[in-house]
């Protein structure tokens, strides 16, 4: 039996989290990739689906941006379902 899930793709809600939590800071992605210690290509190619980040590296990022690591993946407000 097909499973037919109505939640974004872990990488789609990354990428919009990110986007939602620079706009409401006022930073930039490269800031806060510079801020986590990580790449800023490798934080692009993660938002794009093309790597799959280690844990360590979403603690980063969510320590980088003061947000709970659940935070990067919950389903951003208003957004409809896929």
């Amino acid at each position: 039996m097909a499973d037919k899930s109505t939640h974004q793709p872990a990488h789609v809600l990354l990428a919009l989290n990110l986007r939602r939590l620079t706009e409401v800071r006022g930073i930039s992605l490269a800031a806060v990739a510079d801020r986590s210690g990580i790449d800023r290509r490798e934080l692009f190619a993660v938002m794009a689906g093309e790597v799959d980040p280690s844990l360590d590296w979403l603690n980063g990022l969510a320590d980088g941006l003061g947000v709970r690591l659940a935070e990067l993946f919950e389903e951003p407000p208003g957004q409809p379902p896929p």
